[in-house]
């Protein structure tokens, strides 16, 4: 979600919605933290900021938009310095060749064990 957002708002100028942006931004350091820390991130975004996921100068930055995004009207654009569009870009890279070196995994058991839950709940019993 991160990668297809970056490609379509982070490109043709140096500035997109504030929505949009939090859409790279969260995806991304929800991947970071479960790299980092091999759990399951924080559902709220501000819980991630202040851990060591990114360097002082991006937290900084991400502060800032976040009191932006407080007062801004729908699709209210922000510009974005050439660091931190940098740094995104270059966050997602890595991540996406992460991603790509991890195990499938056994997903079949899991989806029937959910799907019988969710059939037994449904019939009541």
């Amino acid at each position: 979600m991160a990668t297809k957002i970056a490609d379509q708002h982070l490109t043709a100028t140096d500035e997109t919605a504030i929505k949009k942006l939090f859409y790279i931004l969260r995806p991304l350091y929800a991947c970071h933290w479960i790299e980092r820390n091999r759990t399951m991130p924080p559902t709220l975004f501000h819980e991630m900021l202040g851990q060591g996921l990114a360097e002082d100068f991006i937290e900084r930055w991400i502060g800032e938009v976040l009191a932006a995004k407080k007062t801004a009207a729908e699709g209210e654009r922000i510009g974005i310095p050439s660091g931190p569009t940098a740094w995104l870009h270059e966050k997602l890279t890595r991540l996406q060749e992460v991603a790509e070196t991890l195990p499938a995994g056994n997903r079949g058991g899991a989806l029937e064990d959910l799907n019988a839950l969710f059939l037994q709940t449904v019939k009541g019993s």
